[in-house]
């Protein structure tokens, strides 16, 4: 197989797994994805502009890069892995980037101290139980399940818990 020669790419997810769109210079569909310490590399047909293509094309790479619970690559590693394993070239940098595995600990270490300050002050409450709910309570949640149950008991929920609270430097 050729190296692919990667225009553009996308990055789809930040962790677990990490994961990227791209298209080749043939405009061949291609889809990266790095979960469980693995990182795979499938290409759709040239032509094939099927939103999935990628995702149901041939896999041309495969390996364990990383320990069984690792989900998480940085767009700088993946470059550096796919062309030392000569598997393709990629651009720069990649759209939809998110902060770098440092800049994300930051943040979370803010908004974690933030949190634990509003809990402290009485601004924040921890429910015991779900009849403690005030009816104007907001809930932050990723879980869609969990997101769902509460929209069908008429209840304000978030994706972004900054949308909630400010994060503020202390």
């Amino acid at each position: 197989m050729d190296k692919l020669e990667i225009v553009s790419i996308e990055r789809t997810c930040y962790a677990c797994p990490s994961q990227w769109d791209a298209k080749t210079k043939d405009g061949r569909n291609v889809y990266i994805r790095y979960r469980w310490g693995k990182l795979s590399v499938s290409v759709g047909e040239p032509g094939d502009d099927e939103e999935m293509s990628g995702v149901n094309g041939d896999c041309v790479f495969a390996g364990a890069i990383g320990d069984g619970y690792d989900g998480m690559l940085e767009y700088k590693d993946l470059k550096a892995i796919l062309d030392t394993a000569g598997i393709a070239t990629l651009p720069e940098s990649s759209t939809g980037d998110e902060p770098t595995y440092e800049e994300a600990s930051e943040l979370f270490a803010k908004t974690s101290e933030s949190l634990n300050k509003m809990i402290a002050d009485g601004t924040v409450k921890v429910l015991e139980s779900p009849k403690d709910l005030e009816e104007d309570a907001t809930f932050v949640t990723m879980d869609k399940e969990s997101k769902e149950a509460h929209e069908r008991h008429g209840h304000k929920v978030v994706d972004d818990i900054t949308k909630v609270v400010e994060v503020t430097d202390g």
